[in-house]
């Protein structure tokens, strides 16, 4: 068994680079997100908020070590450490269980997401009228009444 998990983490060292070009790429995007105040593109566009907001912030307190502050800012950052590793290690592992484990975690996402919207959860505040889309229909709307 340990023989076969060798070979097969030998055969996937080319694509160490590869996952590690990612790593960064989303790393620098999740930067730039805190750094310019932008936060959630969903929520700014549509004033409602996706079912991984709140996962920067919480894995910013993950990596502080603040497992409280990083459950209190999304309920499943806990699980995402262990999804990176899944992910960096996706060649090892069958392609079914990896399918089947990906459908887990966004079917958690979407159920922890309805949770806490319904119960109130202060990072998920659902305000439209600050979204982009409403502003602009709004705005729209407005120039065409004066046309009228």
């Amino acid at each position: 068994m340990i023989q076969v998990i060798r070979r097969k983490l030998h055969s996937i060292r080319p694509y160490i680079r590869e996952d590690v070009q990612v790593a960064a790429l989303l790393g620098l995007v999740v930067l730039i997100m805190l750094l310019s105040g932008a936060g959630c593109p969903i929520k700014r566009f549509t004033g409602i908020p996706c079912p991984g907001c709140g996962m920067s912030r919480a894995l910013l307190c993950l990596a502080r070590l603040d497992i409280a502050g990083a459950l209190r800012f999304h309920p499943l950052s806990a699980v995402m450490p262990f999804a990176a590793v899944l992910w960096l290690l996706r060649r090892v592992f069958p392609q079914r269980l990896l399918k089947l484990l990906a459908w887990l975690l966004i079917t958690a996402l979407v159920l922890c997401w309805l949770l806490r919207i319904c119960s109130g959860d202060p990072v998920l505040a659902i305000d439209i009228e600050e979204g982009f889309l409403y502003r602009f229909i709004k705005e729209v709307n407005d120039v065409l009444s004066e046309l009228r």
